[in-house]
């Protein structure tokens, strides 16, 4: 099968995309070809050969990528088979798609269309390389509309795990949303083993490893990606409660928190652990609760992979 990729600078859409596009080429033998959102759509088919396969599937992720999925597709169907595939939901008439592969809770209380794949979280690269044993992350995001950080409650969180696991090797690490006032408090917090990792001197690469290699990763929820991420590794992968607000659950689309309902449900399923502030009579306190599954990775990007090729092949043959 040829696969059109169509490249974005946008990490959180790659990283998905470059996950999936490699679990469809160990299905199946594969061409890869690029495509940057600024080529020119006429000029790129024209220069397109012939492929010795029969079907071309084009793939992209995000809103900007999915406008050019239709004018590819409408080029390419004029020579082979051409097949749409959008990842993430795009903005407007999901039907003129192909296929779509869209997180599950982009269809909170709505009916899941005919041509759509879901998967729990973000499409993640599988992990099943050994951790190092007495090695914790923690990984620090930034805080957003949907999910407010409350710094004190978010240090004092990221306090008591240091305090629960003196023995441990601490790889501290944050992104390019961590406010710099609040990662040197971070920084500033007492533990003997404790690595700091910049985000701006770690590359992406260097990251992957210590999220596949940590016996226990600690990571805040503001980031779907990063969650699902360490959930597709070994090891165990708890959220650190970084607010105190209780939103209330609603039907309409736009007042829902995706965020939210993805780490309930991944902490009900058992997957996920939590640091939590716990009020019990007069004491406050600090609890660690572990999840209930550890070292058995989400195969999300597996399940799909083999999901469109069975589409495709049932659809085609």
């Amino acid at each position: 099968m040829r696969l059109v990729i169509i490249e974005d600078k946008n990490i959180g859409h790659n990283r998905p995309l470059n996950a999936l596009v490699n679990e469809l080429s160990k299905l199946q033998e594969s061409e890869i070809i690029q495509f940057r959102l600024n080529d020119d759509v006429s000029e790129f088919t024209d220069n397109l050969q012939k492929s010795v396969f029969s079907k071309t599937l084009i793939l992209g992720a995000g809103h900007r990528s999915h406008k050019k999925i239709i004018a590819l597709q409408k080029y390419i169907a004029k020579k082979e088979n051409a097949i749409g595939v959008a990842l993430m939901k795009p903005t407007f008439c999901i039907n003129q798609y192909d296929l779509v592969v869209a997180p599950n809770h982009d269809f909170l209380n709505r009916k899941i269309p005919n041509n759509v794949i879901t998967h729990d979280g973000s499409l993640s690269k599988v992990s099943h390389a050994h951790v190092i044993e007495n090695t914790l992350l923690i990984a620090i995001g930034g805080p957003t509309p949907k999910m407010p950080f409350q710094e004190n409650l978010v240090l004092n969180n990221i306090n008591h795990v240091l305090n629960v696991h003196p023995e441990y090797k601490i790889r501290l690490c944050n992104s390019r949303r961590t406010p710099n006032n609040f990662w040197n408090k971070i920084k500033d917090l007492d533990h003997e083993f404790l690595e700091i990792y910049e985000e701006n001197n770690t590359d992406s690469e260097a990251f992957q490893n210590l999220i596949a290699t940590s016996e226990k990763k600690f990571v805040t929820p503001d980031s779907i990606n990063l969650v699902s991420e360490c959930l597709s590794s070994m090891g165990a992968t708890y959220v650190v409660q970084i607010n105190k607000i209780t939103l209330k659950k609603s039907i309409l689309p736009f007042k829902q928190n995706k965020f939210l309902e993805y780490i309930e449900s991944m902490r009900a399923n058992g997957q996920l652990g939590y640091v939590a502030e716990s009020i019990e009579g007069p004491v406050k306190l600090t609890r660690i609760e572990k999840p209930r599954i550890i070292n058995s990775p989400m195969c999300e990007v597996e399940k799909v992979a083999f999901q469109i090729k069975n589409w495709v092949k049932n659809k085609y043959s």
